[in-house]
């Protein structure tokens, strides 16, 4: 690594500090470093491999005797990734920062701790992409500080991540890692024959060895656990586990258990986290080992509670992804078979991962939808419900693409949506629309911070109708969009041949055909996506100000901005005024006009920026997950009547509390959003349990009139009355209590305090 004046710079102080053995809290990444530091020059697949390679063998985690699967990673600060582990070439730089600053730590960890960093500073992928930031862009979107995410108190702010991504398991387990190793030889051989490069597939050669060293060090830790202090059963299952990888190492599966192994080594490898339709994938095996006696209903269901285990050791809530139903896949029967078993699994282990996702439609057998109801009743955060009727069309206009493509989208992460292993979707933007409302309020200026952060749009004084005032809060939108659309579509460019995603490639549509890595034109729709947070915010403050300041002139526009900047001290009477309006989520044409008067803008302003990006696509997502709440820490007071630092509306669904008029209404106002413009929503509601029990008809007669008016999609809590704010006095006595915060679920004693609030006072239907 590199010297500096704060290294040891004597011969003889170097050779001190070369009798230090590294550290074991830091001996993962300063191998993976050094792997990278002997490859850094060679070509990007080689350097890749050789990187994944020395990835895999430290983040491997152990067998366990009760494992009926294998395959556990151990996250990193160093490394390789793709999911929100890391995006390239990756470092977690505030952990070093941390061992730094800390006044224990011991010299050792200091001195290479200090080493790492600055190697890692000049090098990571996310360096390289903000680096060729032009100045336009970089103005707009600070560095968050302490290697965080984002900077909260943001108005826009870019993410840098490969999200997403669905692979081609059924390929994977048709052609077996043989059949794979055979396709790429034969994508050589022709690249050869063309006197074109072959990196990318020697690179793609070795990760097919990586991979298959991943299953041999898993079999040789079963062998080892069956020899060893372990009962006659585990003894059994460790023997039968060694035999399964021993045959996927080489060979395509021939049973469910072998499929499911080697489905699940190579995400494990590959460090995706999203699973794709495993009804489809997993379905054919399922069915047929039952159907041959080769194994019974129960023992399918422990694998598949054993993969669920497997899964929710991730601890990545925001994915982890289990599609099962929907439109387009092959061997319905089969498929639906395999489905209702994911269903009761996720009623057998209760837990807020994986997070299945089932898609429906008219002529679906109604089992899947029927008994997807009773494991929500029973208290399940999942399955999630995905209306194919309206979604299918839907993503068909909104992508742009054939209705059998259509067919193949897929949700991910909070609620974004991708086609299966086709199609790139990452949300590397995010936007606060209520800060954006600030302002043009403030003619471009924070009124936070004082600072200019948006373009001069007019003074709000100015803004003699409330058109003007549209057009205004219109102009800022659009000048973030257009720098978010720059950066996301740089990202892309910076990283291509840099970074090839090899593991990802290999079993994504068109790379290995092509020959070329996923983001440097392998990939056959690159699309991207964007998170906005605070519509219903700032849709119902839009409302406020149109009635009381353009209509009613109960105010002008300078007495409510002296209300807003003072978070209305001195002004509850008329902070009481602007509560009681018209809100969303009641079925008033008013606010929901408003509603979609917002959405429209952002969803039709960013779709139209995809060249810009040098993308297929373009497309909100309108997801949260606990961002609401983040975000609304440091967004100032609104026109709704909301206070400075209480959270913002989730997604597409009112502010917590402001739906009174009954489940039917509120179904009503989400429905009423286009879904053919955006790429995800995420609508949440709050039920009792007797909701699906004794008032089951009238709850299923909610939803059908929802489904039919364009509802796309619905998540639930269910939980009694009362049973939140006794979870608040007494965590210890609700350990395992789950709500849905989002797009993803979690333990609700386990939230921060102000996000348990918001989910507190969502409205209990």
């Amino acid at each position: 690594m590199n010297n500096n004046s704060s290294y040891p710079t004597t011969k003889r102080e170097l050779i001190e500090h070369a009798d230090w053995p590294v550290p074991e809290i830091m001996r993962r990444e300063w191998n993976f470093s050094q792997v990278y530091r002997r490859h850094e020059f060679a070509p990007p697949p080689l350097r890749e491999a050789a990187c994944l390679q020395a990835q895999a063998i430290g983040t491997l985690g152990d067998l366990r005797a009760t494992d009926l699967l294998a395959g556990r990673q151990c996250l990193t600060w160093i490394g390789l990734g793709s999911e929100d582990s890391g995006y390239g070439y990756f470092c977690r730089e505030g952990r070093l920062e941390q061992l730094l600053a800390a006044a224990d730590t011991p010299a050792a960890e200091r001195y290479y701790a200090r080493q790492l960093l600055d190697y890692w500073r000049e090098r990571s992928t996310y360096r390289q992409c903000r680096a060729a930031f032009p100045p336009r862009v970089l103005a707009a979107f600070p560095e968050p500080a302490n290697d965080a995410w984002f900077d909260k108190s943001a108005v826009a702010f870019v993410l840098y991540r490969l999200a997403g991504i669905h692979l081609d398991y059924d390929k994977l387990l048709r052609l077996g890692l043989s059949g794979l190793r055979g396709e790429v030889v034969a994508g050589r051989e022709r690249a050869a024959a063309a006197k074109q490069p072959v990196d990318f597939y020697d690179g793609l050669l070795a990760v097919i060895k990586v991979i298959q060293d991943a299953i041999h060090y898993y079999r040789d830790q079963a062998l080892t656990l069956a020899k060893g202090g372990v009962d006659a059963k585990q003894r059994e299952n460790l023997t039968a586990l060694a035999d399964t990888l021993h045959v996927v190492a080489e060979e395509p599966p021939r049973t469910f258990r072998q499929a499911a192994q080697l489905f699940w080594i190579y995400t494990t490898v590959a460090n995706t986290r999203n699973y794709g339709r495993m009804d489809v994938y997993l379905g054919d095996f399922y069915t047929a080992d039952l159907r041959a006696g080769r194994m019974t209903a129960e023992q399918g269901l422990e694998l598949l509670v054993a993969l669920w285990q497997l899964m929710g050791e991730t601890d990545d809530r925001a994915n982890n992804r289990v599609i099962i139903g929907g439109m387009g896949r092959r061997n319905p029967e089969n498929a639906d078979i395999f489905a209702l078993a994911a269903l009761e699994t996720t009623r057998r282990v209760r837990r807020i991962l994986p997070n299945l996702s089932l898609r429906f439609y008219q002529g679906q057998s109604p089992a899947l939808y029927q008994k997807a109801l009773d494991v929500i009743g029973e208290g399940n955060t999942h399955p999630i419900l995905y209306n194919d009727d309206v979604n299918v069309p839907a993503v068909e206009k909104a992508f742009q693409v054939p209705r059998a493509l259509a067919e193949q989208y897929l949700p991910f992460g909070c609620g974004e949506y991708v086609l299966d292993h086709h199609s790139i979707g990452t949300p590397n933007g995010t936007l606060n629309l209520t800060k954006v409302l600030d302002l043009a309020l403030h003619n471009g200026m924070n009124s936070q911070s004082g600072r200019r952060e948006g373009p001069e749009s007019g003074e709000f004084r100015d803004c003699k109708t409330f058109d003007e005032l549209a057009r205004a809060y219109a102009s800022q939108v659009d000048w973030y969009l257009e720098r978010l659309a720059e950066a996301q579509g740089i990202i892309y460019r910076e990283t291509g041949w840099e970074v090839c995603f090899l593991a990802i490639s290999l079993l994504f549509d068109h790379c290995v055909q092509r020959g070329l890595p996923l983001l440097a034109g392998g990939a056959a729709h690159l699309g991207g996506t964007m998170e906005t947070f605070g519509n219903i915010t700032t849709a119902d403050s839009l409302t406020a100000i149109k009635k009381l300041v353009y209509e009613q002139r109960r105010f002008t526009p300078d007495e409510l901005l002296r209300m807003l900047d003072a978070d209305f001290a001195g002004y509850e009477d008329e902070r009481l005024l602007l509560k009681s309006l018209p809100k969303f989520g009641n079925d008033d044409a008013e606010a929901d006009d408003m509603a979609g008067f917002v959405h429209d803008q952002v969803c039709h302003g960013i779709r139209s920026r995809a060249k810009l990006g040098g993308m297929d696509s373009y497309l909100v997502v309108v997801i949260n997950n606990s961002a609401n709440t983040l975000f609304g820490r440091n967004t100032p007071a609104s026109a709704d009547g909301r206070k400075a630092g209480q959270p913002l509306s989730n997604a597409n669904q009112p502010t917590a509390g402001n739906d009174r008029r009954g489940i039917a209404c509120l179904l009503s106002s989400m429905a009423k959003l286009d879904p053919t413009i955006h790429a995800g929503a995420v609508h949440n509601v709050k039920c009792s349990p007797d909701m699906f029990t004794k008032h089951r008809k009238v709850l299923e007669g909610a939803l059908a009139t929802y489904w039919q008016r364009g509802g796309t999609q619905l998540m639930f809590t269910v939980v009694n009355r009362g049973i939140l704010e006794d979870a608040l006095r007494h965590p210890g006595q609700y350990p395992h209590l789950m709500v849905r915060v989002g797009g993803f679920s979690a333990y609700f004693v386990k939230l921060e305090p102000d996000v348990q609030r918001d989910i507190l006072n969502r409205t209990l239907h």
